[in-house]
């Protein structure tokens, strides 16, 4: 089976995600993987990672900018006619388009495979409706499988059931290296974390105004309330701090690679998901394999995970969060063995694990 992985993320590139499912994809050795990318990578080093792999990668000038569409689709034509692969994964509408036409103009047999990631669900009711029934319409005439992340996902876009595949994401190998569950200290100080970009719908003022209430009514339990990542809202969310007296215990470090969200994440001991909504939640199925305390709102993948209260705890409003977060800093046996039920469930976002799911699914794409 030859499989065209496509990792070229709108904007960003090459991204650590599609690096981890292709070098896991590429390990176990059952498929005949290329992968076609752009020209950038969010994070350096991802294509020499790939290449010190004998990952084969085929570089698109503009791919993952959703610019010169004739362009692009002239240089896919030849990759692909090289290539004369099965199967062709795409990851975005603008990428949909493209292979489309290249797979027809280029008179090519390949299947596509279309992976939803997000759809415009932090954009308001009628916005997030259109966003749904533009992409169903399009996948139902242009893609022969449809990949979703989670339950939540799958029930956005039910007309599209007979050709939808449930499978989750992976995390990086780094979270399965060499990993003790949480020590949660007995007293003391504890630490929140989430990382995420600051805008609409990612919900970094709830967290910081319940933070800000634990911190008072725990008489400093809850010690540092940290916040990777950047946005237009970011800049809101560091006065809110101000005003409310916390600033000190509030860390905007700005946007962090990787790796430097791992090291943050197994420092801490609580991870909050405030967001809106989310397609998968990938600050859901990282925290939890490592075995951090996860308390979310019900959306992406945690509502497929999270049994509340068990390993890990589900919230809706701001009165909610706080109630939990008062729970857990007060009742540390609590927090303990939330942790440690996370950490016993967590190779469900294994990639070696998901990769022989995937190679399943494939098989049976027609």
């Amino acid at each position: 089976m030859k499989i065209v992985f496509v990792i070229a993320e709108r904007n960003y590139g090459a991204t650590s995600l599609l690096v981890g499912q292709i070098l896991s994809l590429k390990s176990n050795g059952l498929i005949d993987l290329y992968c076609v990318a752009g020209t950038t990578e969010k994070e350096v080093g991802l294509f020499d990672k790939l290449e010190k792999n004998d990952v084969s990668v085929v570089k698109i000038q503009g791919l993952e900018f959703n610019q010169n569409w004739l362009g692009v689709g002239r240089d896919l034509v030849f990759t692909l006619q090289r290539i004369n692969p099965d199967i062709v994964h795409i990851q975005t509408n603008w990428q949909l388009s493209l292979f489309s036409f290249v797979k027809f103009s280029g008179g090519l047999g390949f299947k596509i495979v279309y992976t939803i990631h997000a759809f415009r669900h932090n954009s308001g009711l009628v916005k997030s409706a259109l966003a749904i029934l533009l992409i169903s319409g399009a996948l139902l005439f242009f893609a022969d499988r449809v990949i979703v992340c989670s339950t939540y996902t799958f029930n956005k876009f039910k007309i599209l059931r007979y050709k939808m595949s449930l499978l989750y994401l992976g995390v990086d190998d780094s979270f399965y290296g060499d990993i003790n569950i949480a020590n949660i200290p007995n007293f003391g100080k504890l630490s929140v974390f989430f990382a995420g970009d600051f805008r609409k719908g990612k919900n970094q003022e709830m967290l910081i105004r319940a933070f800000s209430k634990c911190h008072g009514f725990t008489k400093g339990n809850i010690g540092i309330l940290y916040l990777p990542g950047d946005g237009p809202l970011k800049t809101k969310c560091e006065q809110l701090a101000r005003d409310l007296g916390i600033s000190q215990n509030v860390v905007f470090p700005g946007f962090l690679t990787k790796q430097k969200i791992i090291e943050a994440m197994k420092s801490a001991d609580i991870a909050v998901v405030p967001t809106n909504s989310e397609t998968f939640g990938l600050c859901i199925a990282e925290p939890f394999s490592l075995g951090k305390c996860v308390i979310t709102r019900n959306v992406g993948v945690g509502r497929d995970i999270i049994n509340n209260g068990v390993n890990g705890f589900i919230f809706n409003t701001e009165d909610e969060l706080l109630c939990i977060l008062n729970q857990v800093s007060n009742n540390r046996d609590l927090l303990s063995e939330v942790c440690k039920a996370a950490y016993d469930q967590r190779d469900i976002f294994n990639w070696a694990t998901i990769s022989l799911k995937y190679f399943e699914i494939m098989k049976g794409v027609k």
